[in-house]
């Protein structure tokens, strides 16, 4: 008998959703909801990404070279030595004009000189007696901050012993006043000596310096994490808090307040789609290879695909222990045959010649949200995007379990080595993502989660991303969207009007519209 009951159950269950997906299909084309689209390049690497150009200050005896591979960059440098009234080194540059900070982890180098140095520098012009500021790292010497007020000048420093590779260093200007921080995990920094006041033009050089302190040798430094990023460089106000437990939040961002990034043109319009958090949740089972494509084939089946639903989105826990790994060799993020025995690559092809576009999840920081954790982006935001976009991504959501740097993040997937656009869509429930958010991605969640239990929902909750969103209708504009969470519509916990009403009060927010269903359903 309780066999029959659950198997009762089990269908009325399974006819809400094949009706929430008529229901669904037959409204968007009412409504004419129309989801941006654009064609996508082949993949290509250049040796060193758009903006970014080397070459050797002060004539070296041995020339040096620049290349980028994988959120790697790698600088190679000879020279007698950045020091006295001219300067011998391989720099690798971008222009920074006003107030900025360039930032890097120095991951390795070579060189058997105790004073080889690998590091960052701002410059006031490329002859080899320029005005600069550059903060070393060193095998012998530990932290180095050496700066030169004026051409021709002699050059100063302060050094702090002890402080090896891997190691995170900020270079920070405003106006004319350079700072200098180190820090072990790029959160906590520590200042370096007094701040410096250097004349310098409002256009300066920015980026990576090598020196081999020997003039018959080259030395090599390898680099990951590194912006320039431009604005001044305040610390985070005090009314930035998480809401749930009133402490300060996002204390670790690099810049505040963070920069614009040109990522509007990736989503004049509200993205619609799938996402598979409310079918597979983060634990137990989570997302896999034959969900994913079971869910391609059926998106374009029942005409929700033709409809404008065009993304399939794998949500958190894709990537955790028992389901993925971080290679420690080469940082590369590696899925496990269980879940995806076809790898990433395949699976997004898949979607892909589908006609639909590919979408994942990431965290600021690592571990992330689920359990078991998600493997997040922290200290790899290059490698991971760059990875991201070979892989075929089109978008991409970035959770903020951390702590991790937003910014960062969305740079570093915005300038991604294929330069393949992917959509930005952040997830902040520590924090009111409407104070940052619109100047970095393409969407923000407007509150925490939609209240979920596996396969249920509740309409309070539904109700409460409403008002949230309505509330913050002044930070939407084409190509910045408020996200008030998915599509619960045949879900269990609210009626079929309240589902109805719910994808209604979606469409008047011009909110994203992301199933969260399970579709595979047939639709007779």
């Amino acid at each position: 008998m309780n066999n029959l009951v659950g198997f009762s159950s089990m269908r009325r269950s399974n006819c809400r959703k094949r009706k929430a997906v008529r229901w669904l299909l037959s409204r968007t084309l009412a409504v004419a909801v129309v989801s941006a689209a654009w064609i996508t390049g082949g993949l290509s690497r250049a040796a060193l990404p758009s903006g970014w150009s080397d070459e050797d200050v002060g004539s070296p005896a041995l020339a040096g070279s620049a290349s980028y591979t994988n959120g790697v960059w790698v600088v190679i440098g000879g020279g007698t030595d950045i020091w006295n009234t001219g300067d011998q080194f391989h720099f690798l540059t971008n222009s920074l004009s006003g107030d900025g900070a360039v930032i890097a982890r120095v991951i390795s180098q070579t060189g058997t000189d105790p004073w080889t140095q690998a590091g960052i520098m701002i410059r006031n012009d490329i002859t080899s007696n320029s005005p600069q500021a550059s903060l070393m790292l060193t095998p012998g010497n530990g932290v180095s901050f050496r700066y030169r007020y004026a051409a021709s000048g002699s050059t100063f420093q302060v050094n702090q012993t002890g402080i090896t590779t891997p190691e995170w260093i900020r270079l920070s200007r405003s106006t004319n006043t350079f700072t200098a921080n180190y820090s072990a995990d790029g959160i906590n920094w520590t200042q370096l000596g007094t701040a410096q006041i250097i004349s310098m033009g409002n256009t300066v050089l920015a980026g990576l310096a090598v020196t081999a302190h020997n003039n018959s040798l080259l030395s090599t430094g390898a680099f990951t994490g590194l912006l320039v990023v431009p604005g001044a460089q305040a610390g985070v106000p005090a009314n930035l808090i998480n809401p749930y437990t009133g402490n300060p939040a996002f204390t670790w961002e690099t810049t505040w307040p963070l920069p614009q990034i040109n990522v509007a043109g990736n989503a004049l319009t509200p993205r619609m789609g799938w996402n598979c958090y409310f079918v597979v949740g983060v634990s137990g089972p989570g997302p896999m290879q034959s969900i994913i494509e079971e869910t391609a084939d059926a998106l374009v089946t029942n005409g929700l695909a033709a409809a404008g639903y065009k993304y399939e989105v794998i949500d958190g826990s894709w990537i955790a222990t028992g389901r993925g790994y971080r290679n420690s060799t080469t940082g590369d993020l590696m899925v496990t045959n269980t879940y995806w025995p076809s790898g990433m690559k395949a699976v997004a092809d898949y979607v892909h010649a589908d006609g639909l576009l590919m979408g994942g999840y990431s965290d600021i920081g690592s571990p992330g949200y689920g359990s078991p954790a998600q493997i997040g982006m922290y200290a790899c935001y290059q490698h991971d995007a760059d990875q991201f976009a070979s892989w075929g991504w089109d978008f991409i959501k970035i959770d903020d379990h951390g702590p991790g740097d937003f910014y960062a993040a969305c740079s570093a997937i915005a300038n991604n080595s294929s330069g393949r656009p992917m959509v930005l869509s952040l997830s902040t429930p520590q924090v009111d993502g409407v104070q940052f958010a619109p100047r970095i991605a393409n969407s923000y969640r407007v509150a925490n989660d939609i209240s979920f239990t596996m396969g249920a929902v509740t309409w309070s909750s539904i109700l409460v991303e409403f008002d949230a969103a309505q509330a913050r209708w002044f930070a939407q504009a084409p190509g910045h969207w408020n996200d008030p969470d998915m599509l619960c519509t045949g879900l269990s916990g609210i009626s079929d009007l309240e589902g109805r009403t719910h994808f209604n009060l979606w469409c008047i927010l011009g909110a994203p519209l992301m199933i969260g269903t399970d579709v595979r359903m047939p639709t007779e």
